[in-house]
């Protein structure tokens, strides 16, 4: 009865009732539980938790008392005999710091439906203004995922989350997100600035983000890292202008680039089967045999040669192995360590 009441409370001019978010609520939860492969029977507890997790607020301890918020939910779900872990699981949601999968998400679910409905409406926060608290909803779900080490693609589940309001998903809400995980990377994790901006174009899959972050962090402070940031910087520098990877190495003509080409296939196999298992530090490792290799290339090999099809094609080469290095973090940004 409470729930159907929400049908009568306004949640945002533009953005319909109580219900219609609820609504919302339910597809992005739906959505995320694909996303993660949970089992179907799973998904549906979910699901029971998403279509009544607001339905407390149409209650009148609620309108009194708006901190209690969630806790009644939960209070009024037991006093119907409904389970108890969704019970908890419809407070949680609540959380800034959920402690259950259910709570997470539906709380991850809810979040992200009011940041892109405050979006599309016009409702961006500044510098200086959030008046509907949407950066800390945006370092909770960043929060979500690295406690429950979910790889989601955000940028998948924030261009769902559009659809449902009728927008596509914006430059300016990507920004937005890429922001606030540069700055959760430093506030909550203890991240450098030159690492968290190494890694920042990753936000779009925060867990992988993370993961580099912390990995960068660790090797950064080891002596192995001079010649990760080394090996990187030589081929970065020389191909940031260049963005095809077409190359064709039966036009290679010395020794050293047929060995830093089969050095390279070897090690990308390497690093991206470590990248499947999310292990960032592995795959660093690997990236550093990389190292004497490209040395060797560049100490006898010019790549911006006259003939075209020579420069082309070694710049080419080289973009690959940049975007190898690129896929755990764009090392310019790092502060070269003494």
């Amino acid at each position: 009865e409470m729930n159907e009441k929400l049908k009568e409370i306004v949640f945002q001019e533009k953005l319909g009732t109580l219900y219609n978010k609820v609504e919302r609520i339910v597809k992005i939860s739906r959505k995320i539980c694909e996303e993660l492969k949970f089992p179907e029977d799973f998904t549906d507890r979910v699901l029971k938790v998403a279509s009544v997790c607001k339905a407390d607020i149409a209650s009148k301890v609620v309108y009194e008392f708006p901190e209690l918020q969630g806790v009644m939910g939960r209070i009024y779900a037991l006093k119907e005999g409904m389970d108890e872990e969704l019970a908890i699981a419809i407070e949680d949601h609540y959380s800034e710091s959920p402690e259950t999968v259910i709570g997470s998400v539906v709380g991850m679910a809810d979040r992200l439906d009011t940041i892109v409905g405050n979006f599309a409406i016009g409702n961006v926060p500044t510098s200086s203004k959030d008046p509907y608290g949407l950066k800390s909803r945006a370092d909770t779900i960043f929060r979500i995922v690295r406690r429950n080490e979910w790889d989601v693609s955000l940028k998948e589940l924030l261009t769902f989350a559009s659809s449902l309001v009728g927008h596509h998903l914006s430059d300016e809400l990507e920004d937005f997100f890429s922001t606030r995980f540069y700055q959760f990377l430093i506030n909550e994790l203890g991240i450098s600035y030159d690492v968290a901006r190494a890694v920042n174009h990753l936000w779009e899959r925060p867990l992988r983000g993370t993961l580099a972050a912390e990995a960068l962090q660790k090797i950064s402070e080891k002596p192995e890292f001079q010649d990760l940031f080394v090996g990187f910087e030589r081929v970065h520098n020389i191909t940031k202008k260049h963005d095809s990877k077409e190359f064709d190495g039966a036009l290679f003509e010395k020794e050293e680039e047929k060995r830093l080409m089969n050095k390279f296939f070897e090690v990308k196999e390497k690093v991206l089967k470590a990248l499947e298992r999310l292990n960032y530090k592995e795959a660093l490792q690997y990236l550093i045999e990389l190292k004497p290799y490209i040395d060797d290339y560049f100490d006898n090999v010019f790549v911006m040669v006259k003939r075209d099809d020579l420069r082309m094609n070694r710049l080419g080469f080289l973009k690959n192995i940049d975007e190898l290095f690129m896929m755990i973090g764009d090392m310019s940004h790092l502060v070269k360590r003494t």
